[in-house]
């Protein structure tokens, strides 16, 4: 079975912009398969059309709506609310003029129902943890259920009944498959270390890195992240201690503040860097630091990674990370591993990370997808004129 020439709608809680994570890598890898795919924005209320369709590049659409009911009902007479979004759905579908045939949900919040959207196949994606009630209902509209958390499993498991359930790591983008660039060296004496993500996020660990960042003033710090609210399509908390911190960067001789880049560049310019930063409090984090989108690029690159607690990552030595749900030790870590670089940073370390980073591609995720479909769902919509089975 082979997910190509179809109509695929991907709904997301992240807008399409500058900054691309799982859902907007998939969105594009899926694309590229000759399948015509629609990519659904969050609502946007100052949003001055009603709805629009915007063209990314061949295959690849990016719808935008603005609501047309006040969406903040939600929280407070959901029953009505769930009336109302089958209207807005309806509105959707009609932008697309097109039956779906494969809807790939990524969206926890905002629909209760897979069928309003009366896609043939109707996949829920869920990457961070699911509480409302309402979310059973997604869970059992659900055809197929897609984790890149284990902890995020057993709490569906817990809220309703749905066998097809499996776990499917974080994906790496095409463009970080760059085999003959990888297994470097550094034979500069300065060492440069690399953050990558959203300084914005609320679990960000902002005192243990400011820590690690006034311990180690002749290691240069460089960070990509984007810089203002325009910038930040994947959200964020745009609070006092956000901006406090990044006041605190700029004032730094040994941090280099890069902003947003393209995913090509940005992986042109990992090559540069010596060390990768994870650094998420599991205390804030909603997914107790579960997993992360970013792993898997940095792990394509080869360089070592310190990191916080990633309990998937436990046993694999392949991320070097404090043991405790806590980063107290962190400074520590990083210290250790920055000082013994030419070990964690050996031919043999970085070629097993690049390995195992090359078997996650998105194209490989999205056979892996189409294998659990063929084997779960076949029957299923064999007798239904649906021409996904080939």
């Amino acid at each position: 079975m082979k997910i190509t020439n179809k109509v695929i709608l991907i709904t997301s809680s992240n807008a399409w912009g500058k900054m691309h994570i799982s859902k907007h890598h998939y969105a594009t890898e899926l694309s590229k398969k000759n399948n015509t795919v629609y990519f659904l924005n969050p609502p946007q209320h100052d949003f001055k059309k009603r709805i629009k369709t915007e063209k990314i590049s061949d295959n690849l659409f990016v719808i935008s709506y603005k609501p047309i009911f006040p969406f903040k009902i939600r929280f407070h007479i959901r029953f009505i609310y769930d009336l109302l979004i089958k209207l807005q759905i309806k509105l959707i579908l009609k932008q697309i003029s097109k039956s779906v045939d494969v809807l790939l949900c990524f969206e926890t919040n905002l629909f209760s129902n897979l069928n309003d959207f009366k896609a043939k196949i109707k996949i829920y994606f869920p990457v961070d943890m699911v509480y409302g009630l309402y979310q059973k209902k997604i869970i059992k509209s659900a055809d197929l259920i897609l984790s890149v958390s284990s902890e995020i499993i057993k709490k569906i498991e817990t809220q309703a009944n749905n066998k097809n359930i499996y776990y499917l790591n974080h994906g790496l983008s095409s463009n970080f498959v760059q085999v003959e660039k990888s297994i470097s060296k550094n034979d500069k004496t300065e060492i440069n270390v690399c953050f990558v993500g959203n300084l914005y996020i609320y679990s960000l660990d902002r005192k243990i890195f400011k820590t690690i960042i006034e311990q180690n003033p002749e290691i240069v710090f460089n960070i990509y992240s984007p810089y203002n609210v325009a910038d930040a399509n994947i959200g964020g908390s745009f609070d006092f201690e956000a901006t406090e911190f990044l006041s605190f960067l700029k004032s730094c001789k040994n941090v280099i503040l890069k902003g947003v880049v393209e995913t090509k560049v940005l992986s042109e310019e990992l090559h540069n860097y010596d060390a990768f930063i994870l650094l998420i409090n599991p205390e804030k984090d909603i997914n107790k630091g579960a997993n992360s989108h970013k792993i898997m690029e940095y792990l394509s690159i080869g360089k070592v990674i310190i990191s916080n607690k990633i309990p998937y990552y436990s046993d694999k030595n392949l991320i070097e990370m404090v043991d405790e749900n806590n980063n107290k030790k962190y400074p520590d870590l990083f210290k250790k591993v920055i000082s013994n670089l030419e070990f964690y940073n050996s031919p043999e370390l970085q070629r097993k990370r690049i390995e195992f980073a090359l078997d996650n591609t998105y194209e490989k995720q999205i056979q892996r997808i189409e294998k659990i479909i063929s084997d779960n769902l076949g029957e299923k919509y064999r007798h239904k004129n649906f021409t996904i089975f080939l």
